[in-house]
């Protein structure tokens, strides 16, 4: 994966960390998922924008929630990982098998596929009611990359922000 720096970190996370996230989960996470929450637990990056393209806008990460450990960094429902999970899934808002571990400054969710390691982009505020909760998921969904690091790999710096201006 390519260098993306993050500020406002929570403290540093173990293996054993990981593996009780996977325990709760029932999923094994991807080693570049691990690897990544192994050097930054949560956080913001620098290069905080997913390109957009002919039929998208650039996405713009506000945060990764971290594993354990929370931060000063103020989140949508300021939860760790898990806890964030299970919240939105007990609340019907996302499907269980996709993990939000990033927002955006909307509280929409990037998130990570359980079964296949894709990761997608969540809305979170366009349900419609005259659709079954399975059809809302779908529709709520779009595909960003194939796995964590393709995602990673394509960040672009948001020159609307600078290193520097990032809380500490």
């Amino acid at each position: 994966m390519k260098n993306n720096q993050f500020h406002g970190c929570s403290q540093p996370i173990e293996n054993a960390d990981l593996d009780a996230c996977e325990n709760v989960l029932k999923h094994k996470l991807p080693r570049e998922f691990r690897q990544h929450y192994l050097k930054y637990n949560g956080g913001m990056p620098d290069d905080s924008l997913f390109p957009g393209n002919d039929q998208w806008e650039p996405l713009e990460i506000a945060g990764f929630y971290p594993i354990k450990y929370k931060t000063n960094i103020v989140n949508p429902q300021n939860s760790l990982l898990v806890e964030h999970y299970q919240l939105m899934c007990d609340k019907e808002v996302i499907p269980d098998r996709i993990l939000p571990f990033a927002w955006d400054p909307g509280g929409n969710f990037f998130c990570l596929d359980l079964f296949n390691g894709t990761v997608h982009f969540y809305a979170t505020d366009g349900f419609d009611p005259n659709l079954s909760i399975s059809e809302n998921f779908i529709k709520a969904q779009r595909p960003l990359s194939d796995s964590f690091k393709s995602f990673m790999d394509e960040l672009t710096h948001n020159s609307a922000y600078d290193s520097d201006e990032w809380p500490e």
